[in-house]
């Protein structure tokens, strides 16, 4: 989060969370991911830029063009924070 106060960056809202039991259990979290991240854009239709940070590979093409894929043991770094603050600047 302090990269993201650094670069005077908020963060707007979550995903809705589909994860069953099953889901839960194994955490395989990247079954449901990529539809959660669809639902929230189908419930803000207005948005015209959004931009995944994750470390999943959430398999959606859509979702894949809207990612930012990080490094689970390293996080967000400060060359994907730049390049995610110029896909908004753009």
């Amino acid at each position: 989060m302090k990269l993201f106060e650094k670069y005077n960056l908020t963060i707007y809202d979550c995903t809705p969370d589909f994860s069953d039991g099953e889901v839960k259990i194994t955490k395989m979290f990247s079954r449901v991911k990529a539809r959660e991240i669809l639902a929230w854009i189908d419930h803000y239709p207005k948005q015209i830029h959004w931009l995944v940070i994750e470390d999943m590979d959430l398999s959606n093409d859509l979702v894949k063009q809207h990612q930012i894929q990080t490094d689970t043991m390293i996080g967000l770094t400060e060359i994907q924070a730049q390049k995610a603050i110029e896909y908004f600047n753009q």
